[in-house]
């Protein structure tokens, strides 16, 4: 993303995001059907991240864009909810796909007469999603944008409509030139770096979302047995919980800072985090309650229910309420502080950092699996996730410590801010 937010910005948000998802699809339909351990990733995984890297920073360039100052904190409350409603479809369905077909079943496609097993006939569903994505797309305009002030749509044409006359080698030749002087513009603004530093800071919390895709599916498989409703646990009741949450939260706080909501939300996220280090029996008394009848509905469980998943219940109620506070600030903190027209560019390299961290908690995650929660022998799930919980919990104590370097210009503006409601 923080190579293709620049090329967004000079290509347009209607261009950009049909080619994003054109190559999504085309990866998702080769890894459904390629059939093959090495042409999978190779034809479709590796190339599937340019069009997923297109899509990131595009939807937080077109929110701003198409909004003005009031519309603004809802308009990101409801990508991000529009965002968890995708997630919610996701988690149920992952479990429901996994527990029809079983571990070693297969799908005959209708027609082709192909047969696809589990994750090809997951990565099939995703294809028919993205597909629908594609065909919405056809209906954005490009070229409009929505003033700060005011709801008249004007009409500013983007550096793609600008760049087609001349033929396609000398198109594709003014877009990069755009993309080039984007970057410096960028890398020469002092505000950029101590946004850069935020981003970096919360990262340790960020890497919890990546846990619960890498580590907790084999975790929650080895611990209660395959099969586990680890998708529903976690991948409907935090979306689910978004959904509602997000649109409250963004009504109710308007007028606290973004900062200060980030250091909040990250601070419930990483507490919660600690819950996974307690024993799997931790909450075994509330197994037989409501509650315990409650969860166990909710996850369609068979049999009895075993404590660990109240635990993971717990957990992501808690971890949701928190990333409802600080998540859609952090995108509309990005938006803001990013000049006109380079949305895309600042969201793209705002990702930098978690592009780095993202290269150790694959790796992380399989050292952490293997070590503490092997498949086979004895294991000790305390110990993994108190490591996670760790790096999560630097996040909003390095925010308090490095308040002032962060962000002196915005403490001066409350200030500012402040006086002007006196002088009234």
């Amino acid at each position: 993303p923080f190579l293709v937010g620049a090329l967004s910005d000079a290509m347009g948000i209607r261009r950009t995001l049909l080619i994003a998802f054109a190559i999504c699809l085309g990866t998702r339909l080769v890894i459904a059907f390629a059939g093959h351990p090495l042409l999978a990733p190779a034809l479709g995984l590796i190339p599937m991240t340019l069009g997923v890297a297109m899509t990131i920073p595009v939807m937080v360039a077109a929110a701003r864009r198409y909004t003005n100052k009031a519309q603004r904190s809802m308009a990101f409350a409801l990508l991000y909810v529009l965002m968890n409603v995708g997630f919610v479809i996701a988690g149920k369905l992952f479990d429901v796909v996994r527990n029809f077909m079983g571990k070693d079943g297969t799908f005959r496609v209708p027609l082709l007469g192909s047969e696809l097993s589990v994750y090809e006939t997951i990565f099939l569903i995703s294809a028919a999603f993205t597909l629908v994505g594609l065909l919405a797309v056809l209906a954005i305009r490009d070229g409009v944008e929505m003033p700060d002030e005011g709801d008249t749509l004007i009409h500013q044409p983007t550096g793609a409509e600008g760049s087609t006359e001349g033929g396609g080698l000398r198109a594709v030749g003014a877009v990069m030139a755009k993309t080039g002087r984007i970057f410096a513009e960028v890398f020469r603004e002092s505000a950029f770096y101590r946004f850069l530093l935020l981003l970096t800071v919360v990262v340790g919390v960020r890497l919890v979302f990546y846990h619960m895709h890498y580590t907790l599916g084999p975790y929650a498989d080895r611990e209660l047995g395959y099969g586990s409703r680890f998708g529903t646990a976690w991948g409907v009741l935090n979306p689910l919980m978004i959904v509602f949450l997000t649109p409250i939260v963004g009504a109710l706080a308007q007028k606290i800072s973004s900062y200060r909501m980030i250091i909040v939300g990250t601070t419930i996220c990483a507490g919660s985090t600690f819950l996974l280090v307690l024993p799997n029996n931790a909450f075994v008394g509330l197994v037989d309650t409501w509650l315990g009848g409650a969860i166990k509905s909710f996850l369609s469980v068979d049999g009895d229910l075993a404590p660990l998943y109240v635990t993971l219940i717990i957990f992501a109620f808690l971890f949701s309420i928190g990333e409802a506070i600080w998540s859609p600030r952090l995108y509309e903190y990005t938006a803001s502080v990013a000049p006109k027209g380079r949305e895309s560019t600042y969201m793209g390299l705002s990702l930098l950092p978690l592009f780095v961290a993202k290269l150790t908690v694959g790796p992380l995650s399989g050292f952490l699996l293997g070590r503490y929660c092997p498949a086979e022998g004895t294991r000790n799930s305390a110990m993994l996730w108190l490591v996670v919980a760790t790096m999560a919990a630097i996040s909003p104590v390095l925010m308090l410590i490095l308040k002032n370097v962060i962000r002196p210009h915005s403490r001066q503006e409350e200030e500012d801010s402040a006086s002007k409601e006196v002088s009234r």
